[in-house]
């Protein structure tokens, strides 16, 4: 068979479509890695937040709890002095304010309501 402009177009349109399927296919594949490795990575950074989250709860919990129970003569509260109850507030606050970011404004808005049930802010020394 001679070689006519017709038959050499498409013979370099067959063979041009055949060496290109597998980048085709590559690109495909490897797009949708990109795209399993990127939701991976957003699904391990939620994660981490959520463990920072129990971290920073953990560290909270008791010590609101021990606010609580002294506000309200429960438990324990007789263990507690003024002193020991001005240094968890503080305490609370810093935990609260440092990690701000994690949580939600809403839970910092109740914290902050909690804490203006509790203790009258911005008051004189030994008032």
């Amino acid at each position: 068979m001679s070689a006519t402009p017709w038959n050499s177009l498409e013979i370099h349109k067959t063979h041009h479509q055949r060496s290109h399927a597998p980048s085709r296919f590559w690109h495909s594949e490897s797009s949708s890695l990109g795209a399993t490795a990127r939701i991976e990575q957003a699904q391990w950074a939620s994660q981490k937040v959520v463990e920072y989250r129990l971290k920073v709860f953990e560290t909270v919990a008791p010590k609101l709890n021990k606010l609580l129970c002294f506000y309200t003569f429960v438990g324990r509260w007789k263990e507690l002095t003024q002193s020991d109850v001005l240094i968890l507030k503080r305490e609370l606050d810093e935990a609260f304010y440092v990690n701000r970011a994690l949580f939600s404004s809403a839970l910092l808005n109740e914290y902050q309501s909690f804490t203006r049930t509790l203790f009258e802010m911005y008051a004189e020394r030994g008032s």
